[in-house]
């Protein structure tokens, strides 16, 4: 027999409403019991569509598809308005249309009763207070009219206004003016078809009609060490503050972002479109309700990705929020993230992953001596560990070298530091001693028909190979500290393309130590301590 599937959707969160649904039954139970002899055995639809005080709802019920689900044997409670509560409303918006009715449409059975407050779960996931007060009862501060009309498949109770359809966040991106997006979001949205969890309810031209149980989800909605999403903004139990650009400001901030993300990597304008796509979306989204006006200058926030930003106030429209059902959300015709703030972040290598590196590039570590060194009580350094190079046979002059990989940068200008320890950090009885630091920042060559190690070739951008010594800028000294740690600025750099969210690493820095004979006596040595290099945006 052929299957048809009739689009009744609802939340997989549904589900979870199993732990409150008892106490729901036990009071429907005992409300049933003191109806004795009383069987009632019409429908939900069917009590609504013979109320002629319903008829409105009746109709939009009937246009969205509704009334097959509540003609089903299934536990419902509906609290539905009457025509003078939908008087001006627009029948031809059938998405908003369909809110309304799932907004007023609950699984499992509610009655009114002395003890009545609880949190319902509609079948749009929207959390919605029905309490009463004496001998009125609410749904958000909407006035219930009727109570407790019993059916075969649940409860109908009548209201004297409609339930405000409040958007959560990802509803918002619905509006025509946000479809920009929108249609980034929706790239990552899977809707999946669940028959186990489905229920055939009827039988239409041969063919099986279901209430279908999907479930969906959004790969942006996570936040994970390994995601990128920016929060769960569907989530009626998140609570977020939103800045949501609207297509003329999304048009703006692509164009903005889009020369950081210029590349040479395969399929290069693909990637270049999703990265700066990637860059518009990534800061929109912070915990909390966030009232902009009362953020003072000197306040920070930071964004569900981990970037911090110092006087944020800048970041928000002047207009007032909307609200939302999972927070507020600030439309915008404009996004004002600074670049070094948000998509053009600082970038930072840690040494301890260097042995990794020279074995990935085919580079031996002899007669170079490299091992990573725990060192508990400076909190000058970071993750607690740095990096010592030597070479492998006791001189003090042979040239050592550390070699890091730096992923994603962006085709933008940084300033480059090295950060050194002192040796006396591991060896408290040196206090003198000093090295001389050279460097090279060298670049991939992408157009290597094969990208292995050892057929890979780096060009050098600036330093040692490029045919200057890899002096630094005129103001620095080139030397370590011998008591202190050294935050050494190596030069400022503009990358020739964007390397960034790739699987092939093009920029490289070789730290090289390099004295002389003379050097060697004078209380310098070719040993390195490094803790880190540091790429910071310049602006």
């Amino acid at each position: 027999m052929k299957q048809k599937i009739k689009n009744i959707k609802y939340y997989i969160v549904c589900a979870l409403l199993l732990a409150v649904s008892p106490a729901c039954n036990d009071a429907f139970d005992s409300h049933y019991n003191e109806e004795k002899g009383v069987t009632p055995d019409l429908t939900l639809w069917q009590l609504i569509e013979q109320n002629p005080t319903l008829s409105r709802f009746a109709g939009i019920v009937k246009k969205t598809g509704y009334d097959v689900l509540l003609s089903s044997d299934q536990s419902f409670t509906v609290w539905a308005p009457v025509n003078e509560a939908l008087e001006q409303l627009d029948m031809t918006d059938e998405g908003k249309l369909k809110n309304i009715v799932m907004t007023h449409i609950a699984r499992f059975k509610y009655t009114a009763d002395n003890q009545t407050e609880t949190t319902v779960f509609t079948l749009n996931g929207k959390r919605i207070r029905f309490a009463g007060e004496g001998a009125q009862y609410t749904m958000n501060g909407s006035r219930v009219a009727t109570t407790n009309q019993l059916a075969s498949n649940g409860i109908l109770q009548t209201m004297q206004e409609q339930i405000p359809f409040v958007k959560n966040l990802w509803e918002y991106m619905t509006e025509p003016e946000m479809d920009s997006i929108r249609k980034y979001f929706d790239n990552f949205h899977t809707r999946v078809f669940l028959p186990n969890g489905s229920k055939i309810i009827d039988y239409v031209d041969g063919m099986a009609v279901y209430d279908s149980l999907f479930y969906e989800t959004n790969e942006m909605f996570y936040t994970g060490r390994y995601q990128y999403g920016v929060g769960f903004l569907n989530n009626e139990d998140s609570v977020y503050s939103m800045i949501l650009p609207n297509n003329t400001a999304w048009i703006k901030a692509y164009n903005q972002r889009k020369p950081y993300f210029e590349t040479l990597a395969p399929n290069a304008d693909s990637v270049q479109y999703w990265n700066t796509q990637y860059a518009i979306v990534q800061d929109l989204v912070f915990r909390g309700r966030i009232e902009a006006p009362g953020h003072q200058e000197e306040d920070s926030l930071i964004s569900t990705r981990e970037n911090v930003f110092h006087a944020p106030a800048h970041l928000f429209p002047q207009t007032a929020p909307s609200p939302a059902s999972n927070g507020l959300v600030y439309i915008t015709d404009e996004l004002k993230h600074n670049y070094w703030e948000s998509w053009q972040h600082h970038i930072q290598a840690e040494a301890e992953a260097t042995p990794t590196t020279l074995l990935e590039e085919g580079i031996t570590t002899t007669p170079a001596k490299v091992r990573s060194i725990y060192i508990s009580d400076k909190p000058d350094i970071t993750s607690q560990f740095c990096t010592l190079i030597s070479n492998g046979n006791d001189s003090k002059t042979d040239n050592t070298f550390l070699l890091f990989k730096i992923a994603n940068t962006l085709k933008a200008e940084y300033r480059v530091y090295a950060v050194f320890a002192p040796i006396s950090y591991i060896y408290p009885n040196i206090i003198d001693e000093r090295t001389k630091v050279r460097y090279d920042i060298q670049y991939l060559d992408r157009t290597t028909e094969n990208l292995v190690a050892d057929k890979q070739v780096w060009n050098s951008l600036v330093g040692v190979t490029k045919g200057s010594v890899g002096k630094l800028p005129d103001d620095a000294s080139n030397e370590t500290n011998p008591t202190s740690v050294r935050k050494m600025l190596l030069t400022t750099i503009t990358f020739p393309e964007a390397n960034y969210r790739e699987q092939v690493t093009t920029i490289r820095i070789k730290l090289l130590s390099r004295i002389t004979a003379a050097e060697a006596r004078n209380g310098y040595n070719n040993r390195m301590l490094v803790d880190y290099i540091l790429l910071e945006p310049v602006h």
